[in-house]
């Protein structure tokens, strides 16, 4: 079904209304744009990128890292965002969601935001710290920023993986980053970090090596790395 906008009037719409492709445009982004980030990548739109140009000249919409998102609702009023229109599960703590309440396409996103979750938790459980915040985690706070990290910073599931292993077991960063929005914000330092110190061969750790108070089992962690490991079907599983 497709969803349904409201123009509002205005002297931005009586602009528009003389430049029909740049209304036309700022209607394709509405409704391709995603219901909980209101954004959408450019390459889905027919959009001239001039056209575009001219509706963030207008202060209408924000353009960045190949992406683009409406600003306010001074001519746009995406109804999708409310009432019927929301998916219920959005709202929902990330450990509360079952597989068969996961919107089509965002299962590797949840995998990936509920395994990261998991392991902030144990990081922070072996640190003494409040895990609160990490236990009444939202799914369209914690899934987003990975679906961000995918579509629009063509962020790999192999970077996060490797992200995963770094963060689990260096201290400094234990606490800093709890969350996947933080995680997202700090990806290019991470990364860069994660690269540096692996060919250091340092893991920073700074506790002892047979410690496992708070970690999350071993079992587990294998179970995560399978699922965000990339296809392959050379591979078997139990490389993991």
């Amino acid at each position: 079904m497709i969803n349904t906008i409201r123009l509002k009037a205005g002297k931005e719409l009586d602009i528009l209304v003389k430049r029909p492709k740049h209304l036309t445009a700022l209607i394709e982004i509405a409704l391709k744009s995603s219901g909980v980030t209101n954004e959408v990548e450019k390459s889905v739109l027919d959009a001239d990128d001039e056209i575009i140009e001219d509706l963030r000249l207008m202060k209408l919409v924000e353009t960045y890292e190949g992406a683009v998102r409406i600003l306010g609702k001074k001519v746009i009023d995406n109804t999708k965002k409310r009432g019927s229109n929301i998916n219920p599960v959005t709202k929902k703590l990330l450990n509360e969601v079952t597989q068969d309440e996961i919107p089509d396409g965002d299962e590797i996103y949840f995998k990936i935001a509920l395994s990261f979750n998991g392991m902030f938790k144990a990081n922070l459980e072996r640190l003494g710290v409040r895990t609160i915040h990490v236990e009444n985690a939202k799914y369209d706070k914690w899934v987003t920023p990975v679906r961000l990290m995918m579509q629009v910073d063509k962020v790999k599931k192999e970077d996060l993986v490797d992200l995963y292993q770094f963060l689990q077991h260096h201290t400094f960063w234990a606490d800093k980053v709890q969350s996947t929005e933080k995680l997202r914000k700090k990806f290019n330092t991470l990364h860069t970090q994660s690269k540096t110190d692996g060919k250091k061969g340092n893991s920073n750790t700074g506790g002892k090596a047979g410690d496992n108070k708070g970690k999350v089992s071993t079992q587990y962690l294998r179970g995560v790395l399978r699922d965000l490991q990339p296809s392959n079907p050379k591979k078997g599983a139990e490389e993991c």
